[in-house]
């Protein structure tokens, strides 16, 4: 069984549906969980949050859409279902970057981490019993190990000296709204540590901004253990490339870089 379909399964095991990025298995569960009135509702709710976000790249759209299932733990899963599975190809490159670095985190942060699946996979994957934070603006999620220690906070507000010595994060933040998750990772950061973060950054007017705000906060690119996944949406028949950034506030960076000029991996 590949790498791949093992974090599928222990997705299930955290209350996700990969099998979600089938829309019409989408669909089908939310009206049978809600009942055919609800999910029709719900899903114009959603429409209208894409309508209205979609000129808006300040506006994190993937947290409006989280906030419609408040209150209801199992609703939220389903809705996150519907994309987790970009999200395990996306975590199962940056266990790739982590195969080529030597880093043994006593602390680990996740940046938006849902409730909390990616930390969970990283503590076992590093075997340290780290100590595991997650940062998630988001009060319904219903962390998948009590271990967890959870700050409902957004960015901005978190004022702890956390010393993680790894933060990592998925979809954490819009592409033209990065200042709060970088300033925030940097601020939680021990010396000499690593932040690998995956955006949704689509040409390099973007990237370069990007890079200028990670500089100002004292993080460079770590070019080597960066890089471009090409994932193809198979149900959709459509390709996206999301770059993967690792960076490091022991890094002084000289240049700013272009996407292309990472490597490309293809899902």
């Amino acid at each position: 069984m590949s790498d791949l379909e093992i974090i599928k399964n222990r997705l299930k095991e955290f209350g996700f549906f990969p099998e979600f990025s089938n829309k019409s298995k989408y669909l089908a569960k939310l009206k049978s969980y809600l009942g055919l009135k609800k999910a029709e509702e719900l899903l114009d709710n959603i429409d209208l949050i894409l309508e209205t976000t979609s000129d808006n790249d300040k506006i994190d759209t993937e947290y409006e859409i989280a906030k419609l299932a408040i209150g209801d733990p199992v609703l939220i899963n389903i809705i996150y279902s519907s994309g987790i599975e970009t999200s395990i190809e996306i975590f199962c490159e940056v266990l790739n970057i982590l195969d080529n670095i030597e880093i043994e985190p006593h602390v680990i942060c996740d940046l938006g981490g849902a409730n909390g699946w990616s930390l969970q996979l990283l503590d076992e994957y590093f075997e340290l019993s780290s100590k595991l934070i997650l940062i998630e603006q988001n009060p319904t999620w219903e962390v998948v190990n009590p271990k967890i220690v959870v700050l409902n906070s957004d960015y901005a507000a978190v004022s702890e000296n956390l010393q993680s010595e790894l933060i990592i994060s998925i979809f954490g933040s819009p592409a033209n709204n990065v200042e709060s998750l970088l300033k925030c990772a940097s601020a939680i950061m021990k010396k000499d540590s690593l932040f690998i973060v995956a955006l949704r950054i689509p040409n390099n007017y973007y990237f370069e901004k990007f890079q200028l705000i990670a500089n100002k906060y004292g993080l460079g690119v770590d070019f080597n253990n960066s890089k471009r996944l090409q994932y193809y949406h198979k149900n959709n028949r459509f390709t996206e490339t999301f770059p993967i950034f690792t960076l490091s506030n022991s890094i002084i960076q000289k240049e700013i870089y272009a996407l292309e000029q990472l490597h490309l991996v293809k899902s």
